[in-house]
C-alpha cells in the first residue's frame, strides 16, 4: 500500500486578498518570510514561526519518546 503526499494551497487574508502562503514562506523551514508580509502582519507571522518551531520540538521529542 503506497500513501500519496498532498499539499494542500493554504492563504492568509489580509483586508479582503487572500494570499497564498507559498509565496510568503521560506521553502526549506516553512516560516513565514517576515520581510515578506506587510509591517501590519509582522507581529502575527513571528508569532507563526515560533508556534512552528514550537511544533517541530514537540514533534522531536515525541520521535525521540517512541524510538527508546
Amino acid at each position: 500500500m503506497s500513501s500519496t503526499s498532498v499539499k494542500e494551497e493554504q492563504s492568509l487574508s489580509y483586508l479582503g486578498v487572500l494570499i497564498p502562503l507559498n509565496h510568503l514562506t521560506d521553502p526549506t523551514t516553512g516560516e513565514i518570510i517576515v520581510s515578506a508580509v506587510p509591517q501590519e502582519m509582522q507581529t502575527f507571522a513571528e508569532a507563526y514561526n515560533r508556534m512552528l518551531g514550537t511544533l517541530r520540538r514537540v514533534v522531536q521529542i515525541a520521535k525521540q519518546g517512541l524510538e527508546s
